[in-house]
């Protein structure tokens, strides 16, 4: 089987565009999120996957899918060094943008990694299939990032809610 110097290329750009859509679909930093005037230094930056909060006193990763998978919830909340009620603030449960987010970028991988695995073995034969799933890759993949760049703009990747003061410990105060 001999290959032309186009069919490499195309390979071998394929292959750098399969492992940039892996290392983006589990990246932590899509946007950035800081509050103006908080007096926590309050920082969240947040991916498809998880999502993390640092204060000036406290750090931790949240599975942004956990709360849909919750037989596995186990797995991913068990590495927080402090417990949610420590924070004045708590995180919002999985929107449908995120859902539809995450199937869209696992079927663009799955249908990348085929062609990948597969392209070199049929390049002559299935040309035309190979184009097409990788086109219907591309726009898998942009329709993603055009999903999460509009709730960004509508400010839903924004995740956590401030817990009142009143809801944060279980005791009172008496003078």
């Amino acid at each position: 089987m001999q290959f032309t110097g186009q069919q490499v290329f195309a390979w071998i750009i394929l292959l750098l565009g399969t492992g940039i859509l892996v290392s983006s679909f589990t990246s932590d930093f899509w946007s950035t999120h800081t509050r103006f005037n908080q007096h926590d230094a309050l920082q969240m930056h947040r991916g498809i996957l998880k999502q993390c909060v640092s204060t000036r006193t406290y750090g931790n990763c949240f599975m942004r899918l956990s709360s849909i998978l919750h037989r596995l919830r186990w797995i991913f909340d068990n590495y927080d060094a402090y417990p949610s009620r420590m924070l004045a603030y708590r995180h919002s449960p999985t929107q449908t943008f995120e859902v539809v987010i995450a199937g869209l970028l696992i079927s663009s991988i799955t249908m990348a990694c085929a062609v990948v695995v597969t392209g070199p073995f049929c390049c002559q034969k299935c040309r035309m299939s190979t184009t097409f799933i990788v086109l219907l890759t591309g726009v898998c993949v942009g329709t993603a990032c055009f999903v999460y760049w509009q709730a960004n703009l509508e400010g839903q990747t924004f995740t956590l809610q401030h817990i009142p003061i009143h809801d944060l410990f279980a005791y009172e105060f008496v003078s």
